[in-house]
């Protein structure tokens, strides 16, 4: 019942191994970049680029930017995101945006007589046969009677808030209505608002740590059902979307595009974030952007990884990368930046390699 998000590269500097390289060697040979550009084969690069990671010498990295999106990530993902400074952003504006509805997608729904929505593999049904209005997830269910001009009445409810299914099913209910207070029978409900739900435009990430606990996801799902209850209340009632969003919570997804130079990605942006020390959904972002940055650019980024990483290859005459850490690489250092002993550190990355994979990332590194 947890949330991946979703990471892709969407520009970057097609020749940036051989920027770096180019620039680097530029700082201590008289020749002009051209120069050096035609005359440099990757072999040389790959010198180079080692050279600049014996030496600690990252301006040249500056030169490769990479520009790439996080989709489906929480605010707070994206708040501790934003706090690398040396780079740019562009986020999805809840100001403007306004959290809402497909209307296309309700009619269809509304003409086919069937929904379903998925929340962490439990599935939530929606049906419209007749007069009647169905709501199942697992054992928890709705009944409705539709009365009429698109009303319907609620006849019979079993669904209890401590329980996810209980939850999905009254998050059903929640959206139909604009009405305070707990689903009774009784209430009515706009029949095109009980399909709106599998309909959402933009939904909550779910922590794996609410997985253990299921009463604390049950409540999380009918909490935010509410907040957006409220949301969508105020808005009708004309309160502005920048003042409405106040009741938004920051579980609530969002998307950003976001541009870094690869000094800032290897220095401190992966080094803090891929660390198991990290919080565990921009974790994810960083892991799932190493491997995506591993793909096109390989020769600068093999070295790349958590604090340890960093750190040993500040110690070592020849840089090593995540691949070789885990494998069980003897280390120099005695004890990582975060406390954790040399002895401890290759199964340390591997528990934040597991997570990721764990969550559905597939294969972080691959095998040859």
């Amino acid at each position: 019942m947890s949330h991946l998000p979703r990471v892709s590269i969407i520009r970057y500097t097609r020749d940036g191994e051989k920027l770096v390289a180019v620039a680097a060697k530029q700082s201590l040979s008289r020749k002009g970049f051209h120069y050096q550009w035609e005359k440099m084969g990757w072999d040389e690069v790959d010198v180079w680029i080692r050279e600049t990671w014996k030496r600690g010498h990252f301006s040249p990295w500056e030169h490769s930017v990479y520009t790439w999106t996080v989709e489906g990530c929480s605010r707070v993902c994206s708040h501790q995101l934003v706090r690398h400074r040396i780079a740019s952003y562009t986020q999805l504006s809840l100001r403007y945006a306004r959290l809402g509805f497909d209307s296309k997608c309700v009619d269809h729904l509304l003409k086919s007589g069937r929904g379903s929505f998925n929340v962490g593999g439990v599935e939530t049904v929606i049906e419209l046969t007749g007069n009647r209005a169905i709501i199942r997830s697992g054992d928890s269910s709705a009944e409705l009677v539709v009365v009429r001009d698109g009303l319907a009445k609620l006849v019979s409810l079993d669904a209890s808030p401590d329980e996810v299914n209980g939850a999905l099913v009254l998050s059903v209910l929640y959206d139909a209505s604009d009405e305070a207070g707990d689903p009774l029978p009784g209430d009515v409900y706009r029949v095109e608002g009980l399909f709106k739900r599998p309909c959402r435009l933009i939904d909550f990430v779910y922590p794996p740590s609410f997985n253990v606990k299921e009463d604390v996801l049950a409540r999380y799902i009918v909490e935010t059902s509410r907040a957006m209850r409220l949301y969508r209340y105020m808005l009708s009632r004309g309160v502005r979307g920048e003042d409405a969003r106040m009741v938004i919570p920051m579980g609530v997804q969002t998307k950003l595009v976001v541009t870094m130079n690869a000094r800032e990605l290897v220095t401190s942006f992966l080094p803090l974030r891929m660390c198991t020390r990290a919080q565990w959904e921009i974790r994810s972002v960083a892991w799932l952007l190493w491997r995506e940055l591993m793909k096109i650019h390989p020769r600068l980024f093999r070295y790349a990884g958590p604090r340890c990483v960093f750190a040993e290859n500040s110690v070592r005459e020849e840089p090593i990368g995540v691949k070789e850490i885990v494998s069980g690489v003897p280390l120099r250092m005695e004890v990582c930046p975060e406390g954790v002993p040399a002895r401890a550190v290759a199964g340390c990355v591997l528990s934040a390699i597991n997570l990721v994979e764990k969550l559905g990332a597939g294969k972080m590194i691959e095998e040859k």
